[in-house]
């Protein structure tokens, strides 16, 4: 089984699952954002079903067994560590969303995703795996940098862009010709 295999290399537990909630959440985010491409509505999509397949296969596997070991000082300390992690970036992420209003949509899914990530730590497992934690690290990464960066602006979408651009070079392509 392929989710067996994934689990085994990425040493986790439900890590396909979990990485395909955080991934169709992010992803999500982008999609209801206004005037966004429809590649972005169909990758949500996509990932939804994907999720809900996921889900009625196997479950996630969250539970409460993992809160019984809370008494082990190594795996107390990494999941308060982790957990803190994670709320700086849902806060970041957040704040993003106030400071960015045309972007926020994709910075709220983003806080959304990574609070699910955080769910699944707490009631999962401490590791859910190589991948899970490359995709908090990934989203903190661009929490973090996009802070730095200036807002884009709204720029208005094109009526018929495609077919002025093709004008456009066919004119420049003639002026050179002449």
């Amino acid at each position: 089984r392929a989710e067996a295999l994934a689990d085994a290399r990425w040493q986790g537990q439900h890590v396909q699952v979990k990485a395909l909630v955080f991934l169709t959440l992010a992803v999500a985010g982008r999609a209801f954002e206004h005037r966004s491409a429809p590649a972005w509505r169909l990758a949500a999509l996509l990932g939804a079903i994907g999720t809900v397949l996921h889900l009625a296969g196997g479950g996630i596997g969250l539970g409460s067994r993992a809160l019984g070991r809370l008494d082990d000082p190594i795996y107390f300390s990494t999941l308060t560590l982790t957990l803190m992690l994670l709320a700086s970036v849902v806060r970041e992420a957040w704040a993003l969303a106030r400071a960015r209003p045309g972007e926020s949509a994709r910075w709220r899914m983003l806080a959304v995703a990574t609070g699910a990530i955080a769910v699944g730590g707490a009631f999962g497992e401490s590791r859910g795996g190589e991948g899970v934690r490359m995709l908090a690290g990934l989203g903190a990464v661009v929490v973090m940098t996009v802070r730095a960066l200036p807002a884009a602006p709204d720029v208005p979408a094109l009526e018929g862009a495609p077919a002025a651009m093709a004008e456009e070079a066919e004119a420049g392509a003639l002026e050179r010709a002449a």
